[in-house]
């Protein structure tokens, strides 16, 4: 005959065990998602840069709107403004240079400002700081028009992104 009492207390020690291991698992499991860095500020910085050029230049054309005074980048880009400027995690500078004498024929930039400087040392090597932020820098010639005549240029856009990525 089996000793039931004795099966008992041997199937409740393993099931405890179990419970205990299974319990610290979850546990370890939590602490290491949540303690891992999850950097996306160049992925930020790249989506914001392809968002501006897509919303700027439409087959190689620059929009004709792009020069009006009234030329809200924020609306037709579909960029919301509060996570631009108030946020203080992203910067961008859009510039329209003529291609034959390199003059600025457009530029707009929003964000924080101190931004645009310290990308100009990021991209120029001169730091390696992980607390900088990270910088997508784009230059492409693109056609406009201009009082119906035939135009090229330089666009170049610069973004930035310091935003540190969250967890939970």
């Amino acid at each position: 005959m089996i000793n039931k009492k004795a099966m008992e207390k041997l199937f409740s020690v393993w099931w405890f065990f179990i419970l205990g291991v299974f319990g610290l698992s979850i546990a370890v499991g939590t602490i290491i998602f949540y303690s891992a860095d999850a950097d996306a500020r160049e992925l930020e910085a790249n989506i914001l840069a392809d968002t501006l050029f897509n919303c700027a230049v439409s087959q190689g054309y620059l929009n004709e709107e792009f020069f009006n005074e009234d030329f809200d980048i924020f609306k037709k880009c579909g960029l919301k403004q509060e996570k631009i400027i108030d946020s203080g995690n992203f910067y961008f500078n859009i510039t329209i240079l003529d291609e034959t004498n390199h003059n600025v024929l457009k530029e707009m930039h929003n964000g924080t400002a101190s931004f645009d400087a310290d990308c100009r040392i990021v991209l120029a090597g001169q730091v390696k700081g992980k607390n900088y932020p990270k910088c997508i820098e784009r230059k492409e010639e693109i056609i406009f028009s201009k009082n119906g005549e035939r135009k090229n240029a330089l666009l170049y856009i610069l973004t930035a992104s310091n935003q540190k990525g969250k967890k939970g």
